[in-house]
């Protein structure tokens, strides 16, 4: 039986450990949103997530215009590479901003996501999670999902991967079903199979790979016609394609259990042993020759 003494030490030998985690998380929706505002009228609200205190970069879903009062979105999964430390000691933040018809930015609220409890439930593989802004006014609901993987199980992972194309038509904004027969591009392309939706343009997985979360985003280009060239600003172009890629993993978590030793900072170099040794023959030039005979255990009448 372990004792909440022994289960408190170890959980603090682990807030050093260094053995590496690939953190994975899935904002699926919002619930009970609330967009207020004193002057202006709303007319969108996107949710920016970071992982707090870490230099890693933020991610922002896509501004929902006229957002209801239950919104979703597609291909917001995020990847944060940590370590099994970090896990036992940071939170993912979640700060959610609405928009006004002038553009100006307005914090709603924030919610944190402690993610120790995903460590130590890690081999339950996805996990759902529902949190709650802060604020005592806002009733405002965060969907998500969860899970972890250590290096071995992103070693065996594969990848699926297409092309997202859309076209902009005025006052009605982006969209795949905005695109033209001249276009001569179907909504989703992957190698030479094109299609109006995900499923018929992805690759069929193997027996030993499952399907987790959905889908990473890469960058959106942008261009006049589909034949490009492409550009990496939105100028105005009416035509724009994007790569989305699903990671799959294994159908059963990898279970080793890693030393933390195995990731022990290297030996120094020789060019940073050579500083060191350089920094003490300085450090033996600044003392006094008295100094000097007494740090080497020399006595003054044996000088």
């Amino acid at each position: 039986m372990t004792t909440m003494a022994g289960a408190t030490g170890k959980k603090d030998h682990k807030v050093h450990s260094r053995v590496p985690r690939f953190l994975r998380v899935q904002l699926e929706h919002a619930k009970q949103i609330q967009t207020k505002s004193c002057v202006l009228p709303v007319t969108g609200l996107y949710i920016e997530t970071k992982l707090r205190g870490s230099k890693q970069a933020s991610y922002s879903t896509p501004l929902k215009r006229n957002p209801s009062v239950d919104i979703g979105w597609e291909h917001q999964v995020y990847e944060f590479n940590m370590t099994e430390g970090e896990m036992y000691s940071r939170v993912v933040e979640f700060t959610v901003h609405q928009v006004n018809c002038v553009g100006q930015d307005q914090v709603v609220g924030r919610a944190t996501l402690p993610l120790f409890e995903f460590e130590t439930n890690r081999l339950s593989g996805v996990m759902s999670k529902l949190l709650t802004l802060n604020q005592a006014h806002v009733a405002m609901e965060i969907h998500l999902s969860v899970e972890v993987w250590t290096r071995h199980d992103v070693a065996k992972t594969i990848s699926r991967e297409c092309w997202e194309n859309e076209r902009k038509v005025p006052l009605q904004g982006w969209s795949k079903a905005h695109l033209l027969p001249t276009d001569n591009r179907p909504a989703f392309q992957a190698g030479f199979y094109a299609g109006q939706t995900l499923e018929a343009v992805l690759s069929p997985l193997g027996p030993d790979h499952v399907e987790t979360l959905g889908f990473t985003t890469g960058p959106w280009f942008y261009a006049e016609t589909f034949s490009g060239p492409w550009h990496n600003s939105n100028c105005g172009w009416k035509c724009r394609r994007r790569v989305l890629r699903q990671t799959c993993r294994l159908a059963e978590l990898d279970k080793t259990i890693e030393d933390d030793n195995d990731y022990a900072p290297p030996p120094p170099s020789n060019a940073t042993k050579k500083q060191q040794d350089l920094k003490k023959m300085v450090e033996m030039v600044d003392l006094s020759i008295e100094a000097i005979l007494q740090k080497h255990n020399v006595k003054m009448e044996d000088y």
